[in-house]
């Protein structure tokens, strides 16, 4: 799976599967800032899901990898959070922005 798909499944709300794509993104390009962010991004946003439990156990620990991701992102590519915004995809609890879209 490449990194336009994952960003696709995030766009759909299927964030459990987006991450899961970023993931295998990074295993090969660790450094990507768009991966980064969206793999961070998705783990935050499959913690708020609220219509039943995640099929991706989420911990302390995988909340705290998910704020790295965003922060190491960032730092490699200042620009890479209003890209995401400009694809509708924002922070959970942003209410400057409409939020990503539920999965169905």
């Amino acid at each position: 799976m490449g990194r336009g798909r994952a960003l696709v499944l995030m766009q759909l709300g299927q964030m459990e599967e987006a991450y899961e794509g970023f993931n295998f993104v990074l295993e090969s390009r660790p450094n990507g800032a768009v991966s980064r962010y969206g793999r961070g991004l998705a783990m935050l946003w499959i913690n708020e899901q609220v219509a039943g439990p995640p099929q991706v156990p989420v911990t302390a620990a995988d909340l705290a990898a998910a704020r790295a991701d965003l922060a190491a992102a960032v730092v490699a590519d200042a620009e890479v959070a209003i890209r995401f915004e400009s694809w509708g995809l924002i922070l959970p609890g942003d209410e400057s922005a409409e939020p990503a879209p539920a999965a169905p």
